[in-house]
């Protein structure tokens, strides 16, 4: 902790004690915020000037800003200028940069992936190559978010990058001009079987309702008789784009959300304005627990009046509506204004002590989903009498978990073994066939990968064991037990070897789609996981099986 921090925690303190002070009897609640102000004034002119050592004011006020914002709920925030540009990235979907997404592996800046048709893209950048220099600079020890700074920019403007790419000896010097990025609402839509049709709206930007549109006309053209709506991992965004996106389904003047606020201006009611895009046939709405705010409003709608099925796990439980005030030039409050409700009436917003537990993940899936919980859930009633509850998320018809990652799977993601392996395999194999199998070979050399790169990792057996010889270690029983432990150790270690072959249906899945991706790009890979991923399959399943969709609406 720096010398200056103290003020700063000082600062966060009074910013509290401000909002909550009572001065004086009988003065009204305006009167008190006004003098509670002048209180916080005082007090920051008095810290800024007396303070023992020199204080930065504009930190001092920053800092109270944030701890009175912690009182409210998570999604009340302040913004600065950085913050406030990426929030606007997201809510248009457009910025100046160079088309590719970024991560870190292996503590390297790294091409996850290059947008197509972007500067970027055509320039021959590819999924894997590590950015090791921006503007001659080394970028060792860099986050992503500081490399998105230096990338991103105004159009026509130009940024180096130097990047090491497999099988290439000598690092690569790309200069490249920036353009206008526009990131897809609806990065892939496609007829995956004769007459069904699957569409992914990833975002409710500024363009969803356009891109969702274009898509489902296209996919109406094809004259599909059902079509899958994948809400997974959609975090949400604007709310007159859910309303939008909601309207492409339901009938002319029927409910989709309404809001309730404590200013009259924060209290609507939003209905659907014009004949539905995609009407009276099969419809499934594909949603998860990253799948919140809009994507709950839209899911909630199409359960709530019979129009689909909802499939999957429980969404996440935001049902707060934000409002962003520009403070000056450089900042943004972004404040909670009001909750909003679905036709049946139900909020979906979750329990503040649950939604703690479930973002820290003491509350899992199945915990969402059972009889207990569901029992302490208000019930709600959709237009065909069908029971729907509120206070925690939108719950599906059909409940089709993902499959849970074991430790060997979560490692192998977390330290980036399958995406690099891709990596090396599709520099040695330019040539491979789009139909490739992952065969026992292609199995075999991933292994060997492993041992190469000296890969190990701990079960949560293992784990444990690790806890206990430390108790015992330190206990009276140690002489006794010590040998039993290491018995059990060796035990633990033989049946983990069968790890690899426990997990190697997923392992196949996995490497074949990094390979796809990295050879081919995103949209070969989206072809390839919709044959394999579980929840779609079950979606196709319902809507391929005569009288199943019916049965499973109730109807």
């Amino acid at each position: 902790m720096s010398k200056k921090n103290p003020a700063l925690w000082v600062m966060g303190a009074v910013a509290l004690l401000a909002i909550i002070i009572v001065v004086g009897l009988g003065q009204t609640e305006e009167d008190n915020l006004y003098a509670n102000i002048k209180l916080f004034d005082r007090v920051a002119i008095s810290v800024n000037s007396k303070y023992v050592e020199e204080t930065n004011s504009k930190d001092l006020i920053y800092a109270g800003i944030r701890a009175m914002l912690k009182t409210l709920d998570p999604y009340t925030q302040f913004f600065e200028k950085s913050d406030y540009d990426e929030l606007m990235v997201q809510t248009k979907g457009k910025f100046g940069g160079l088309g590719i997404e970024i991560g870190i592996r292996d503590d390297v800046l790294t091409v996850i992936s290059p947008l197509v048709n972007t500067p970027a893209y055509e320039i021959g950048l590819q999924a894997g190559d590590r950015i090791i220099k921006i503007e001659g600079e080394s970028t060792k020890g860099i986050s992503t978010q500081g490399a998105v700074k230096k990338l991103r920019g105004l159009k026509g403007t130009q940024v180096t990058i130097t990047v090491e790419r497999e099988g290439e000896s000598e690092p690569i010097d790309y200069t490249i001009t920036r353009d206008i990025i526009e990131i897809k609402s609806v990065p892939y839509f496609a007829q995956i079987q004769p007459g069904l049709g699957y569409v992914h709206l990833a975002r409710f930007s500024e363009n969803a309702e356009h891109d969702l549109e274009d898509a489902i006309r296209q996919l109406v053209e094809m004259e599909i008789e059902g079509l899958i709506l994948d809400l997974r991992h959609n975090p949400g965004g604007l709310l007159p784009q859910a309303v939008h996106v909601a309207d492409l389904f339901l009938d002319k003047k029927q409910m989709i959300v309404y809001t309730k606020g404590r200013a009259d201006r924060s209290t609507a009611k939003y209905e659907s304005t014009s004949p539905p895009l995609y009407c009276d046939k099969p419809l499934i709405v594909l949603v998860n627990t990253g799948s919140a705010s809009a994507s709950e409003i839209v899911a909630g709608a199409i359960q709530d009046w019979d129009r689909g099925l909802i499939l999957g796990t429980t969404t996440w439980g935001k049902g707060l509506v934000q409002t962003v005030i520009p403070t000056n030039q450089e900042t943004a409050l972004k404040i909670t204004t009001a909750k909003y409700y679905t036709p049946s009436g139900r909020c979906i917003q979750r329990d503040d002590q649950k939604e703690e537990k479930f973002a820290a993940g003491l509350l899992g899936e199945e915990d969402l989903e059972s009889p207990e919980e569901l029992e302490n859930r208000e019930e709600f009633h959709t237009q065909g009498g069908r029971i729907v509850y509120g206070g925690g998320g939108i719950t599906p018809d059909v409940i089709v978990k993902q499959d849970r990652l074991t430790t060997l799977e979560y490692e192998l993601l977390r330290k980036s073994m399958i995406f690099r392996f891709a990596v090396k395999h599709a520099a040695k194999h330019k040539d491979l066939p789009r139909d490739f199998e992952m065969n026992d070979q292609l199995m075999a050399e991933f292994k060997s990968f492993l041992e190469e790169e000296d890969f190990q990792y701990r079960s949560a057996a293992e784990k444990q064991l690790d806890e206990l010889s430390e108790v015992v270690e330190k206990s009276e029983y140690n002489s006794g037990i010590t040998a039993t432990l290491q018995q059990l150790e060796k035990q633990l270690q033989d049946e983990k070897q069968k790890d690899f072959q426990r997990s190697r249906d997923y392992l196949k899945r996995a490497i074949k789609l990094e390979i796809v991706s990295k050879i081919w790009g995103k949209e070969v890979r989206y072809e390839e996981a919709v044959k394999v991923d579980p929840q779609i399959v079950a979606a196709v399943e319902i809507l391929t099986t005569p009288g199943r969709y019916e049965k499973e609406l109730g109807t």
